[in-house]
């Protein structure tokens, strides 16, 4: 068993283990609090850990990050008596992550909640530096606030049940968090040092999140590396309704920023050829079929853009990002380079 402490804004605990017995921990450190689990339809039936806990549960999927189904759980928390000492625990993925942590941010202004992520993109990314959020038909997370869970309890056993496809997912912010911060992380992945050691590779991954994090907890500056891949990524994820999921689009994402910031001479050529690499040994996608003038119209609704510039973040070196401010033309030729590829 490992453990990290995140000494942000109410710092939290984070558990990394093989075997926590989840279920015996949260009636022995929490069984004084009514608890709601929250879920996905998914989980809800391959998982016991829960089922004498009250369970709420969502559709799989982007689309229950949606208002409608935010109210659906506040109408159900008002109803059924639950305060300020209740606890929610968010059970699944990024989404049911997300969802729940803004409730939990909003709901009587504010009550705690544990973050159990089930899949190995939550493990890694969504579950740990408090944003939580949900989309409207603009975009993704666009309504959300900052706001950290009491602790992050993370078993990898629930990754032998993970799809392949998913399992993919979430190793592309693997990678990306390897490439902009952790030379040692990105060695491991090209040496298949993965399968033996997830734990290690959880721990090193959320050790570079968490140090971002604790420096910047509200994206002012520093944290924006964390985009890295995210702005052409989640514009891909909008324009193909979301039938490309969060990891694919971010590794798209990464190819196509990198190949245009190795075009403009900023990123080196050794570094764009170990990204595409481990994106090609983990059988990741590296380009998407789209218009400039497509892409450029879903980007400009990202929570990103700022006024007539755009924060884009690029490889200096392996282990070193860099933002750049790029105006709303130069975005244009940016993108056309990015989907050349040339």
């Amino acid at each position: 068993m490992k453990k990290l402490v995140v000494n942000s804004e109410n710092p939290y605990e984070i558990t990394i283990t093989r075997d926590l017995k989840i279920d015996e921990y949260i009636k022995t450190k929490y069984g004084k609090s009514k608890i709601l689990v929250i879920t996905d339809e998914n989980l809800a039936y391959i998982y016991s850990e829960y089922k004498n806990i009250p369970h709420y549960i969502i559709n799989a999927g982007e689309s229950s990050k949606d208002i409608e189904v935010y109210y659906k759980i506040i109408k159900f928390l008002s109803k059924n008596n639950f305060h300020r000492d209740s606890i929610l625990l968010a059970f699944g993925g990024g989404v049911v992550g997300d969802i729940t942590g803004f409730v939990a941010s909003t709901y009587l202004r504010g009550i705690p909640f544990v973050q159990v992520p089930t899949s190995l993109l939550s493990m890694v990314d969504s579950s740990v530096g408090g944003k939580t959020g949900i989309n409207t038909e603009y975009g993704k997370n666009l309504i959300g606030s900052f706001y950290n869970p009491r602790e992050v309890l993370i078993d990898t056993r629930y990754l032998d049940t993970l799809p392949e496809e998913e399992f993919a997912n979430g190793l592309a912010e693997v990678i990306k968090t390897a490439m902009i911060g952790d030379r040692s992380l990105v060695e491991a992945l090209m040496t298949d040092q993965l399968e033996d050691g997830i734990e290690n590779i959880v721990e090193k991954s959320l050790k570079v999140k968490i140090d971002i994090v604790q420096k910047d907890m509200r994206e002012s500056n520093l944290r924006r590396i964390l985009n890295f891949g995210h702005t052409i990524g989640h514009g891909i994820e909008k324009l193909s309704d979301y039938k490309i999921k969060h990891g694919e689009g971010v590794a798209i994402g990464m190819a196509m920023i990198s190949k245009a910031f190795h075009k403009k001479g900023l990123t080196p050529k050794d570094t764009l050829d170990i990204l595409v690499a481990l994106l090609e040994k983990y059988s990741l996608a590296k380009s998407f079929e789209v218009d400039k003038d497509s892409l450029f119209k879903a980007i400009l609704i990202d929570k990103k853009t700022e006024e007539n510039y755009i924060n884009l973040v690029y490889l200096e070196n392996i282990g070193m990002a860099k933002i750049y401010k790029a105006g709303l033309d130069e975005l244009k030729d940016i993108l056309q380079i990015a989907i050349d590829g040339n």
